[in-house]
C-alpha cells in the first residue's frame, strides 16, 4: 500500500505487520501510530490490506482523492 503526507506530499510503503503500521522512508522504517495517521491519507491498496487496517483500528486514516485500488500481492508458490 502507498500513503502520501498529508503535510509536504511524501508517498511512502506501507504494511500492517501484527498490529503496527510501518511506513519507509528510504531504507529507514517507522511506526504510524494511530493519531499520527491522521496526517496520512491512502493512495493506494488492496481490499485485504485497507480491511487490515480497518481490523487494527487505524479508521482516521482516509482515502485520497487520487485513491486507486491495487491488485493482491501474489507471492510465488515453489512445487
Amino acid at each position: 500500500m502507498k500513503l502520501r503526507c498529508r503535510m509536504d506530499g511524501l508517498i511512502v510503503p506501507a504494511r500492517v505487520e501484527s498490529s503496527r503500521l510501518l511506513a519507509w522512508d528510504g531504507e529507514e522504517s517507522f511506526e504510524l501510530g494511530k493519531m499520527e495517521a491522521s496526517f496520512y491519507e491512502i493512495v493506494e491498496a488492496n481490499q485485504s490490506e485497507w480491511q487490515e487496517l480497518a481490523r487494527k483500528g487505524y479508521r482516521i486514516l482516509r482515502w485520497a482523492s487520487d485513491f486507486k485500488p491495487s491488485k493482491p500481492t501474489i507471492y510465488p508458490t515453489n512445487h
